[in-house]
């Protein structure tokens, strides 16, 4: 008996084409965009190729459910490796606590409390809130309302025209 199929799957009517982009657009993680994955197809990577994103990339993310898919994606491997994750994470941060705590034991203060301020702000931005998002939704905490059918209406109006 055949596995079956998973929403990231390639779909039975989706040509490989549309497919290959498709799994693009989803290995960019939470933070992707249609940009982003044309980008990273012409390998381009962050910096952008000037270039206007071909409508085959707003059509085949609209015809074949790309936001969609991509989240319950990204919602699988958060259910499968979150935990290991969040477990490394805390580890990664009582170390780190317990060297600034050891360091601070041999200074007077900060000099400047904005510059540590503004530290804790950039390290909190490091998880993307997409991310957030697809853990309250599969959750159902109703804390985070979908979409529905406008979730690639609201991936293109979010896109430039052209890729920056």
């Amino acid at each position: 008996m055949a596995a079956a199929r998973k929403p990231w799957d390639q779909l039975p009517d989706e040509p490989g084409s549309a497919s290959v982009r498709f799994l693009i657009y989803r290995n960019l993680g939470p933070g992707r965009s249609l940009c982003s994955a044309y980008n990273a197809f012409l390998g381009k990577g962050q910096k952008g190729s000037g270039k206007r994103l071909p409508g085959q990339w707003y059509g085949d993310c609209s015809t074949f459910d790309w936001v969609r898919r991509a989240r319950v994606w990204d919602v699988e491997l958060l259910m499968t490796h979150g935990q290991e994750t969040v477990l490394v994470f805390l580890a990664c941060l009582e170390h780190s606590v317990k060297k600034t705590l050891a360091a601070l034991k041999r200074l007077k203060g900060p000099e400047d409390w904005k510059a540590v301020t503004q530290s804790l702000i950039v390290l909190s931005s490091l998880i993307p809130p997409e991310t957030v998002e697809a853990v309250c939704v599969q959750a159902g905490d109703g804390s985070v309302e979908d979409d529905g059918d406008e979730q690639c209406t609201a991936a293109a109006r979010q896109e430039p025209s052209v890729c920056a």
